[in-house]
């Protein structure tokens, strides 16, 4: 939004690709989004189920 010579209001995101961000990283945060993003996040099979893992025992924390 703007008027001449005027810039009032501008927004600028910046573009988070979490299939190729490594879950590992997020699992280890203490942020509540953090955790959410994971089911977006790219893993194996394999991998899924250590994830399930991890998730268990901070639910066990909480």
């Amino acid at each position: 939004m703007s008027i001449p010579e005027h810039s009032i209001l501008r927004f600028q995101f910046l573009k988070v690709e979490l299939r190729k961000q490594n879950w590992r990283r997020f699992i280890d945060s203490d942020n509540a989004v953090a955790a959410a993003l994971l089911a977006k996040m790219g893993y194996t099979t394999r991998e899924a189920r250590e994830v399930r893992r991890e998730l268990d025992k901070i639910k066990k924390l909480m």
